[in-house]
């Protein structure tokens, strides 16, 4: 679930149904448990998030309507900083261009 990479940059990876409801408290609970031995306070916390952008590609094995549909329903998707109702000052959005 996490490691840590340096002193001061923690790594952590959770898979939550789609269904449910994410948010910091559940995060915190996440590192609690996970045995790391850090304290996690969500209020001073830097989340890093990355972010892709899909771009139809000029030549594709996908069909031109499929390429499209699959570009409008990721441009839709939530966006995960809205997802996990992280405060704009405390995010970092890391993106690219990714030809489908």
């Amino acid at each position: 679930m996490g490691r840590q990479i340096t002193l001061a940059c923690i790594q952590i990876c959770s898979s939550r149904p789609y269904s449910s409801r994410a948010n910091r408290f559940w995060l915190s609970i996440a590192v609690r448990d996970d045995g790391i031995g850090f304290e996690f306070d969500p209020e001073t916390t830097t989340f890093v998030l990355s972010r892709s952008l899909l771009v139809p590609a000029e030549r594709s094995r996908l069909a031109r309507w499929r390429r499209r549909l699959f570009i409008v329903l990721s441009r839709n998707a939530l966006a995960a900083e809205r997802f996990f109702r992280l405060s704009p000052n405390q995010v970092v959005e890391l993106g690219m261009q990714v030809e489908i």
